[in-house]
């Protein structure tokens, strides 16, 4: 991967300088507008002109030279000045909230921005008192990851998605701890559970996984060859079918609650899928259909002994194997 630094943030701003003009715009000239390089522009460009409506036509006093604009100057979108209320802006506030640390992440300076102005605009008594309400609800989120240092990683990946590269990686595998050399086609980057990570078609395997942005450890392009189009909606409700981030064809799961934990677990949802049945002797038995092995035996070791594996037996057996091991770290004391 070379060191261009895509940043989504740089697209939306080329597309912002077209939709203030009908006359059209020179890479030149977007160049000189938005203090990026020529080259960069045209990057840039190319990705607009594969999801807007945009031509590019010669210069009058200069051939060599093109001017992008919007097709059809007579239905020339606009760029409406959007005026935010109070309830707005502490919307905006709430949700952004929500993800404690969005070092590294696409907008996240625009975001901040955005924020500033706001602060700045309002009476100083107004701002602290928009902090107040704030306050009453916060996120505890404690488990986060830094993706300073993997800016370069998420935009090549972006890139990548909306122009259909097909990629050759090399992908530190937690699962089994090797470095994997994989063919892929982006499809999707994705926000969960503190982390950062991309669905990808992989060639060799003809399926689709979940790869952890922070363990590329080299990414090339394939060059003369073109990603496949791939139905997102399929994708989307495969993922829904899991329990967690890994995918897997569903099947069948059942957990008993020991009869302390029934309040606990009537009060949460923990998949679609989820179904009750209480139990003679007062214990809870809960049920799902869906995918994610590794996902439920860490849900189900969280729970200690007040969880027993019904089904299948197959995880049974893999809690029952990791449960030996942790218990062979504390020997009794002698």
């Amino acid at each position: 991967m070379n060191n261009r630094g895509f940043q989504l943030e740089h697209t939306v701003l080329i597309l912002k300088q077209l939709l203030e003009t009908a006359l059209g715009l020179s890479v030149r000239e977007i160049a000189g507008r938005t203090s990026l390089s020529d080259r960069t522009v045209q990057r840039h460009l190319t990705i607009l002109s594969l999801y807007f409506p945009i031509t590019a036509e010669p210069v009058p006093d200069d051939r060599r030279r093109k001017r992008y604009r919007f097709i059809s100057p007579d239905h020339q979108p606009s760029l409406p000045q959007v005026t935010f209320g109070m309830e707005d802006i502490l919307a905006l506030r709430f949700f952004s909230s929500l993800i404690p640390d969005r070092s590294g992440l696409p907008f996240h300076e625009q975001l901040e921005r955005a924020f500033t102005k706001m602060r700045l605009a309002l009476h100083t008594d107004v701002s602290t008192g928009i902090n107040s309400l704030l306050d009453v609800f916060q996120c505890q989120e404690k488990v986060t990851k830094d993706y300073r240092k993997h800016r370069q990683t998420i935009g090549f990946f972006t890139e990548s998605i909306l122009t259909r590269r097909v990629l050759r990686v090399h992908y530190q595998s937690f699962q089994s701890g090797r470095l994997l050399t994989l063919k892929i086609e982006p499809v999707k980057l994705f926000f969960y559970d503190g982390g950062i990570y991309i669905r990808a078609y992989v060639r060799g395997f003809r399926d689709y996984w979940t790869l952890a942005v922070e363990r590329f450890r080299q990414i090339t392009i394939v060059e003369g060859e073109t990603a496949s189009t791939h139905d997102s909606s399929a994708i989307q409700s495969r993922a829904d079918q899991s329990f967690g981030i890994y995918d897997q064809k569903p099947f069948a799961s059942r957990f008993r609650f020991a009869a302390w934990m029934v309040p606990f677990i009537r009060e949460r949802s923990f998949h679609p899928s989820q179904t009750l049945t209480d139990l003679p002797d007062g214990s809870i038995e809960v049920a799902f259909f869906c995918g994610g092995e590794f996902d439920l035996q860490k849900w189900a070791l969280g729970f200690g002994s007040a969880i027993e594996v019904l089904e299948p037996e197959r995880l049974r057996d893999s809690i029952r194997d990791e449960l030996g091991k942790a218990l062979a770290q504390y020997p009794p004391a002698t």
